[in-house]
């Protein structure tokens, strides 16, 4: 990977994983990096301190970059938009359900004119003037909520009229929407919820507010897992797993806890479409929790085996073997009696030699 700060993950229409990092754009294929710089070629990524990275419902790849935001293309190439705006600084980029592409530009938020292949300034004083911080989420009413340091603020994302400002009394510096329409707040060691479908604010969870560590650390990152939990990265306490619907709160020391917590600093988290959970960090690169290794359970030679590899299905017949399928690496069998592993020629399955399945 070209730098071991990673600060955006994606995956794009074919699987592959890009991430973006502060000096430069990686894609990864499960075994290999391919690297993207900007050079003095205009047809190369805007700039090499990537920010955010984007697919959108069309599958195009959208680069937002310290100076300015680039649009994957064909074999390789870049298209740099020109932006009509005070910065070209892009910090994110989203889209609304008209197919509408944004960009945070701190100060400022645009739109991409598709006839003018340009973004341009829809809403302008994006900000409080006292900080520059400011994250935008878009909700199933395609409402927009841009959070600042001291407000929430409210658009329709199709007129960009301004809908509520709601005003914070402690000072925010992350903020999370959940597909709920809940709004989780962090400031300093305090959390709070705004709900955005009545437009109040709403009680911590229990196990979260009467956790002893949990309640007073400082968040910095929210990330979805499964379908019913929450991971909560802390600035000094690590990770902690709420699950919504058991109420219950995991450390990631503690036992029930899914995966194997990275022994870094957490900037971004990502999960694909095999549902491996890819978490970068801001100077040690990235490591993957693979879905698989739930199927595998404690096999530890089984785990070894697949370290690294993505597993796509795993299949176990009458005969006591476990079919393991990988994108890259091919077929597996794994006999469950033996314990060992033997790679399946996938050729001779269309050759029409009946055989081969009982010599397998």
């Amino acid at each position: 990977i070209s730098n071991q700060r990673v600060n955006a993950i994606e995956e794009d229409a074919q699987g592959y994983i890009w991430m973006g990092t502060f000096r430069g754009l990686n894609r990864y294929n499960g075994n290999d990096f391919h690297q993207y710089f900007n050079t003095e070629d205009s047809s190369s990524v805007a700039d090499n301190q990537i920010k955010a990275i984007y697919k959108d419902s069309k599958a195009r790849l959208w680069v937002a970059t310290v100076n300015g935001v680039s649009l994957y293309g064909a074999q390789g190439t870049f298209f740099t938009a020109p932006i009509e705006a005070k910065s070209r600084n892009a910090i994110q980029l989203f889209e609304n359900k008209e197919g509408t592409i944004f960009a945070n530009m701190v100060v400022q938020l645009c739109v991409y004119d598709t006839e003018k292949k340009r973004f341009k300034v829809v809403v302008d004083h994006f900000l409080d003037d006292e900080n520059f911080l400011n994250t935008c989420h878009i909700d199933k009413a395609d409402r927009i909520w841009s959070v600042t340091s001291y407000h929430i603020r409210s658009y329709n994302s199709s007129t960009l009229k301004l809908l509520s400002v709601t005003k914070s009394e402690t000072p925010i510096h992350y903020s999370f929407l959940r597909d709920n329409g809940e709004l989780w707040l962090a400031s300093l060691n305090t959390l709070s919820i705004y709900n955005t479908n009545s437009g109040k604010f709403m009680s911590i969870p229990t196990a979260i507010s009467r956790h002893p560590v949990l309640s007073k650390s400082i968040i910095t990152l929210i990330h979805p897992y499964d379908n019913v939990s929450l991971l909560i990265n802390t600035q000094k306490d690590g990770l902690f797993l709420y699950n919504a619907n058991s109420g219950k709160v995991i450390g990631q020391n503690e036992s029930g806890f899914p995966f194997e917590a990275p022994n870094f600093e957490i900037t971004s988290m990502f999960t694909d479409s095999k549902k491996n959970l890819w978490i970068g960090s801001t100077d040690q690169g990235f490591t993957v929790s693979y879905n698989y290794k739930k199927h595998f359970n404690n096999n530890n030679f089984l785990q070894a085996r697949f370290q690294n590899k993505s597993v796509t299905s795993i299949f176990p017949d009458k005969q006591k073997n476990l079919w393991i399928a990988t994108t890259l690496h091919g077929l597996f069998v794994y006999n469950t009696e033996k314990q060992n592993v033997k790679e399946v020629n996938t050729s001779l399955f269309f050759t029409g030699d009946k055989s081969y399945k009982d010599r397998v």
